[in-house]
């Protein structure tokens, strides 16, 4: 398996460990740097999920329309499937709106802002 493959699978599996994982089995005091700014994080890890994304399943040098849109799409059902799991699976942790839309404001900064710088990368 290419390596840019394992890069994304990896990523996937982080974002949904950390997604499901119980806020007491961190083990670790929340950092509150202000008010909701988890957001962050979920921005990057979904910022980085569509550039992993975009890197894997380029080809040549371009991410055509179809791509990014299967990207795309992908991505944000991914944060909002998390987001619904959270919610009815018995883990401590709860659905919120606004955790949706950073996981989405992510995705699409990459593909609106990002896209083509990311596509003349290797790696």
């Amino acid at each position: 398996m290419k390596r840019k493959y394992v890069y994304l699978s990896v990523w996937v599996l982080v974002i949904i460990v950390l997604s499901l994982m119980p806020k007491s089995s961190l083990g670790i005091k929340r950092v509150k740097l202000f008010e909701n700014s988890d957001k962050i994080v979920h921005f990057m890890m979904y910022a980085i999920l569509t550039i992993l994304a975009i890197m894997a399943l380029k080809k040549r040098d371009v991410c055509t329309k179809r791509c990014l849109t299967i990207i795309s799409i992908f991505s944000i059902f991914l944060g909002v499937l998390m987001e619904f799991l959270q919610e009815y699976l018995d883990i401590g942790r709860s659905f919120d709106t606004f955790d949706i839309l950073a996981n989405t404001t992510g995705v699409l900064f990459v593909i609106i802002f990002l896209n083509n710088k990311i596509v003349k990368y290797e790696f």
